[in-house]
């Protein structure tokens, strides 16, 4: 039996895996999987620690997608889940077809060589606030998500809402997790050769896309973005961001007729 809460919605030849960010669970995808499950079979995974996903290790994680995941399918993450799809394609390339990256990072945090991330400092504050209150740190987080949107106010109650829907991740998962994003997966993106799509909002408050570094680390990386999105652009701009990753997947020979 399954240790981590998996759904799957199939009707195509071609398979997409979403796998979702921090302090939230699955839900995050209910509004992108409307548009793209047109196009392809949809395979939903609740992180370790998440909605009804067993607490395990990374490395017991990464075994457990694998186990219920497609042989071969396309790989979709929004912010930190874009780091385990990262060590996917790496460990296992075979498994990984194409990768479309959201809100996503490859230094979260701010180093010498990448400045264009958040600085230590902020970082590590948020990382005192989860300690201290796993609860009030994650309502923050949720503010700083939606900050920029033009429809913040539906998108924050949306997150609300979806918080609502189980119990807080155990602060010590929390803490893993933002943990796991202090990491530096830059060496991991120079390695990747599937196809790689990365967008970005640029109104987003979290994470800062410096397109000329990230095509220094892997010049195969198109790149979309959303003039008016914030962090959470899988909310705002489902429609649209649905077309966008369907015409980068049909552009490099993946439809529903694979």
């Amino acid at each position: 039996m399954s240790k981590l809460k998996v759904r799957h919605y199939s009707q195509k030849q071609l398979d997409i895996v979403l796998i979702h960010g921090w302090g939230l669970h699955s839900g995050v995808w209910q509004k992108l999987i409307e548009y793209l499950q047109t196009f392809a079979n949809i395979t939903v995974i609740d992180r370790a620690g998440y909605g009804h996903s067993q607490i395990m290790s990374h490395e017991d994680e990464l075994n457990e997608i694998l186990a219920n995941c497609p042989p071969k399918a396309v790989y979709i993450g929004w912010s930190l889940g874009v780091s385990v799809i990262l060590q996917l394609a790496t460990q296992h390339p075979q498994r990984v077809q194409a990768i479309v990256a959201l809100a996503a990072d490859p230094c979260f945090v701010a180093r010498n060589d990448w400045p264009y991330a958040m600085p230590i400092e902020n970082f590590q504050q948020f990382q005192q606030d989860t300690e201290e209150n796993a609860y009030t740190a994650l309502l923050r987080f949720m503010g700083l998500q939606t900050q920029g949107s033009n429809t913040q106010r539906q998108e924050l109650r949306f997150l609300q809402q979806l918080l609502a829907q189980h119990p807080i991740p155990h602060h010590l998962q929390l803490l893993q997790g933002l943990a796991d994003l202090a990491q530096d997966y830059r060496p991991l993106v120079e390695k990747i050769r599937c196809p790689m799509l990365w967008v970005y909002g640029t109104k987003d408050k979290l994470v800062n896309i410096d397109v000329d570094a990230l095509l220094a680390l892997n010049s195969q990386i198109t790149f979309g973005s959303f003039a008016d999105a914030a962090h959470v652009l899988l909310l705002s701009h489902p429609e649209p961001l649905s077309d966008m990753i369907i015409r980068f997947l049909r552009g490099n020979g993946y439809d529903d007729a694979v």
